[in-house]
């Protein structure tokens, strides 16, 4: 009997935690959206929810019980499977024609059947894939070359020796994400290729493809202890492996009346497509046949579930052989046996795992001719997923049709002859999709013509059979149609895929593999499955603004509702970070609310519970800030970053390392100090690089947010923001200071993503905000990252400005407005990172003598976002400030006034790193600072004066005509051709 079960509150926490890691898959993946609807369904009725699991809990403990046994037999009963297509093929053969005509009604060639079953099924195969993953773990070794359906270890698992409290349940992820193992699996490949050609080596590349391997495969559970390596741990597994494999045939029963490649016997089954234990098992049963490439000598071998890459040293080929090259390779080494009787390859560990030799690729390059073929991978096919998620991507809409279709050898040198046929780059045509909506959001297009004219292309390209090829990029559709508030587009959008749905028809020459006299009954699950998946896809968006939604639309909107509530929809995509955890009623708009924000204390307990993603640090500092920025000038003070830390600890159930911050206030009677020192820890900074933007900012820019702040949502701007960043990470720059005014609030969001991302401090000016009694703020935010553990962490520091400046205040009246008075004692940010010390002054504060003085030997760097136009004037303290507190000074201004510079206390010519007028072109400039030079001459300068006078002292003695000496001095005197000569320390400087 398992042991593994006995305790109900540890069966209770591992159903809990099997749950959050399943339904946090399935919110990241867009492909089975018919178990988002689920999972909405699921948790829509909440006392249900604990209900289902206390059974699940107590099944555990006692799965032979009567009522258990019964139980699951009904869910097993109501299992059934989803029928979505898979590929298209053309029979239209065009090769003496060249034609921008494309078949968009290409015949649907093949289908796959994903499991259609109660969500508590989910859960239990859930947690036996958690136990096995972690068995595998022990007892297979780490899978180095396999690259799909791989657990993340380091998160799902810690090294504690008793089996259940080895698993990590409290953690939401599970497995590792797809794009970024793709991507590594294919750039490893090419990379051994390219290492191989710089040393003069030839290789050969041989891309393989099991054929229909989920439904090839014949697993008998009976067996499965050895594909473990018969771990003891195995028979405490034993009750969930019972209901696990009962899944499993019935789906196997299902299918195989539907397929006509299925042959397995009784107690064998397929691998269902659409559960966890699937895309472990995947893995797993091909051990024996990943092993026997270790004896090859190979350079590289790397497994995608079902695709294998290879790359080995060859000598040179004279005549390309392919049928040798994989008889030497594969035959002779025992890996696949060759079936003589259709051209096709088996596994020899399986024979019923197939490879077809049509669909074998080999790539030879000899290292002596050119290695075009290597650097077009890495100009145009390679994608590096950290510089993806580093950079922000491009907000200038492209073209659809540019980026959704491509020519064969279409090139200005090319003669029309040799111009292939069109087709379509189907990675860029998901590509766009997701990127238009990702730059989407807080975004003001009203008027945009553009933004229309790349949606009359999309629409055109979603017709007829090709709308329903690319039925994973229709949510996203909706998405962009929702943020644009296009009621009227959605509805017909909706009709109109709707419509291709009904208009779909079976093949001509029969499905590839199907069971043809079954056509009719698996046509009407395709157009059903599918139906199924348009409906949510258009509610996901809904989920967004359910005003959008006809008031007749009944079940749209209940399903809007649902996904809302259980939060399985994009809520990146909200006006407002966060704003989906709070209760909603009513008909809630999250792209445009009219309701107040709830506070984090009163976020929903069951929504928190249950997020499906992990809530960043900077996201509840941004909520906070937008929820509170009327009722405090200073975010954050001590107090509130502790109860923001504790927020953070509590939704993300203790994540990593519990970390306090070092940050507290010093209160004067003049002047409040808010001291926050952080730590980055892998920084060896021995020089500073620090951007300076040069940005164009009007007067009128500053004032009409007051009236209408969309106005300052325009795509244009957010391009140039974007455009800044990526300039900042291209010339890793450590520091980025933007203009007074520059920045949307609606935007800290992605600033701070970026942060986080590139660990760039960035300070900026905010677009002036408001509140309902006509009171203007405007503040400044230092956007700080920080380290705990490995992980990144971000935290902005957000003041309201101390002294508003006389011409400001005047300006606000004639508007209507009123602004903070000088009554309140000011507040200063002291800032240290990595012993780097710094502060900042916002715009007219600067011009207080006493204010800049509390600075003085606390900065190595003072920062002022600016608008100013008396450029002069602020002159003359900078160059004065930077020798009299001994720092760097850097300033940023509107373009229009410009003098945004990087100033040091160096001698008179040299005293500018980078110093801009102004200019047209917005962009950044980059200055180099020696902050280690700077401290040392600090450091030692007293001492090396005093050395110096008494050395002067001994040597006046020797000379005999001082006179004469002076004079031959002064006539001689030999200046230091030192460039950047430090000037002398100011009195009572303290080192």
């Amino acid at each position: 009997m398992s042991t593994l079960f006995n305790n109900i509150e540890n069966n209770r926490q591992m159903i809990e935690g099997a749950y959050k890691k399943f339904k946090s898959f399935y919110y990241y993946n867009k492909n089975a959206l018919y178990i988002r609807e689920k999972i909405a369904d699921f948790e829509n009725n909440r006392p249900q929810v604990n209900k289902t699991f206390d059974i699940l809990s107590k099944l555990l403990k006692s799965p032979n019980a009567n009522k258990y046994e019964n139980y699951l037999t009904e869910l097993i009963n109501n299992i059934d499977f989803l029928v979505y297509p898979k590929s298209f093929t053309t029979n239209e053969v065009k090769a003496d024609i060249i034609t921008n005509i494309l078949d968009k009604d290409k015949d649907l060639e093949k289908v796959n059947f994903f499991i259609d079953m109660p969500i508590e099924l989910h859960i239990l195969d859930t947690l036996w894939t958690i136990y096995c993953g972690r068995i595998a773990k022990d007892s297979l070794g780490v899978f180095d070359n396999l690259y799909g359906n791989i657990i993340d270890e380091s998160i799902s698992y810690n090294d504690n020796n008793d089996f259940f409290e080895s698993i990590n349940f409290n953690k939401r992820r599970f497995f590792k994400f797809y794009f970024n193992e793709y991507t590594r699996w294919r750039n490893y490949a090419f990379d051994k290729l390219a290492e191989n050609y710089e040393e003069k080596i030839d290789s050969i590349l041989i891309s393989l493809d099991l054929r229909n391997y989920y439904y090839s495969v014949h697993f008998n559970f009976s067996k499965i202890s050895k594909y473990f390596n018969d771990d003891v741990r195995f028979k405490e597994m034993k009750p969930l492996t019972k209901i696990v494999k009962s899944i499993f045939l019935k789906y196997t029963c299902l299918i195989q009346d539907f397929r006509t490649d299925i042959k397995t016997s009784k107690n064998e089954s397929i691998f269902p497509i659409g559960l966890f234990s699937s895309m472990l098992l995947s893995n797993i049963y091909l051990k024996d046949f990943d092993k026997k490439f270790d004896n090859l000598n190979l350079d590289y071998y790397g497994r995608y579930v079902d695709d294998v890459l290879l790359v080995y040293k060859t000598n040179k080929l004279d005549n390309f052989n392919l049928k040798k090259i994989l008889r030497e390779l594969f035959v002779d080494n025992d890996i696949l046996h060759l079936n003589n009787n259709d051209s096709t390859y088996s596994l020899t560990i399986d024979e019923n795992l197939k490879i077809q030799e049509s669909k074998i690729k080999v790539l030879y390059i000899d290292s002596a001719e050119s290695r075009t073929i290597l650097d077009i991978y890495e100009q145009k096919i390679r994608i590096n997923p950290s510089m993806v998620n580093m950079l922000p991507g491009e907000l200038n809409i492209k073209d659809f049709d540019e980026s959704a279709y491509m020519v064969d050898n279409w090139s200005a040198e090319n003669k029309i002859r040799d111009i292939g046929q069109m087709s379509i780059n189907s990675f860029r045509v998901n590509r766009y999709l997701s990127d238009i909506v990702r730059t989407q959001k807080n975004i003001n297009e009203e008027g945009n013509d553009e933004v229309t004219k790349q949606y009359i292309k999309i629409r055109n390209f979603f017709k007829g059979n090709q709308a329903i090829e690319y039925y994973n990029s229709w949510i996203n559709i909706f998405y962009f149609l929702v943020l644009n508030n296009d009621k009227k587009q959605i509805v017909q959008l909706y009709r109109d895929l709707r419509n291709s749905i009904n208009l779909l028809k079976k093949p001509l020459n029969g499905f590839v593999g199907i069971n043809n006299k079954r056509k009719i009954t698996l046509m009407k699950k395709l157009k059903d499955s599918l139906k199924q998946h348009l409906k949510i896809s258009m509610c996901s968006a809904f989920a967004l603004d359910i005003s959008l939604i006809n008031e007749n639309k009944i079940e749209w909107r209940k399903l809007s509702r649902k996904l809302l509530d259980s939060n399985m929809f994009n809520h990146y995509l909200a006006k407002y970070p966060l704003m989906n955890l709070c209760n909603l009623d009513g008909e809630i708009s999250l792209i445009n609310p009219k309701m107040k924000m709830c506070s984090p204390q009163n976020f929903s307990s069951f929504k928190l519970k249950w997020m499906p993603r992990f809530v960043k640090l900077e996201e509840l500092f941004n909520y906070n800030f937008l929820n509170n920025y009327m009722a405090d000038r200073s975010f954050f003070s001590e107090e509130q970053i502790d109860e923001i830390i504790r927020e953070f600890y509590e939704i993300n159930e203790n994540y990593g390392e519990p970390f306090t911050l070092n940050i507290h206030n010093e209160d004067g009677n003049r002047y409040q100090k808010h001291i926050i020192k952080l730590d980055l820890k892998n920084k060896d900074r021995l020089k500073i690089k620090i951007a300076v933007a040069n940005i164009k900012i009007t007067e009128l820019d500053c004032a009409v947010t007051l009236l209408d702040s969309s106005i300052g949502l325009i795509r244009e701007k957010k391009e140039l923001l974007f455009n800044i960043l990526k300039q900042a990470v291209e010339n890793e720059v450590d520091f980025l200071l933007l203009p007074e005014f520059y920045l949307p609030a609606l935007w800290l969001n992605e600033v701070m993503e970026f942060t986080r991302k590139t660990e760039i401090v960035v300070i900026t000016g905010l677009q002036y905000l408001t509140d309902d009694t006509q009171r203007a703020f405007n503040y400044v935010a230092t956007i700080l990252p920080f380290k705990v553990s490995k992980y990144v962490n971000v935290i902005p520091i957000i003041r309201e400005k101390n002294h508003y400046a006389p011409i400001e205040k005047y300006e606000l009246a004639e508007l209507g407005f009123t602004c903070n008075g000088d009554n309140k004692i000011p507040v200063y940010d002291f800032f240290e990172i990595d012993d780097i010390k710094f502060g900042l002054f916002l715009c007219f504060e600067f011009t207080d003598i006493e204010a800049r003085s509390i600075y003085k030997n606390n900065a190595d760097i003072l920062f002022i976002p600016q608008f100013n136009k008396d450029t002069s004037y602020f002159s003359n303290i900078v160059e004065s400030l930077s020798r009299d507190n001994h720092c760097f000074i850097v300033q940023a201004n509107t373009s229009i006034f410009g003098d945004s510079r990087i100033t040091a206390p160096y001698n008179s010519d040299y005293k500018n790193i980078v110093q801009l007028k102004g200019g047209d072109n917005d962009g950044i400039i980059v200055g180099t600072i020696d902050i280690v030079k700077l401290k040392e001459y600090q450091d030692k300068y007293y001492s090396d004066e005093d050395t110096e006078i008494k050395q002067k002292l001994l040597d006046s003695v020797k000379i005999k005509d001082k006179r004469k000496y002076l004079k031959e001095k002064i006539e001689k005197r030999e200046y230091d051709a030192e460039k950047r000569k430090i000037k002398k320390l100011p009195a009572k400087y303290s080192t």
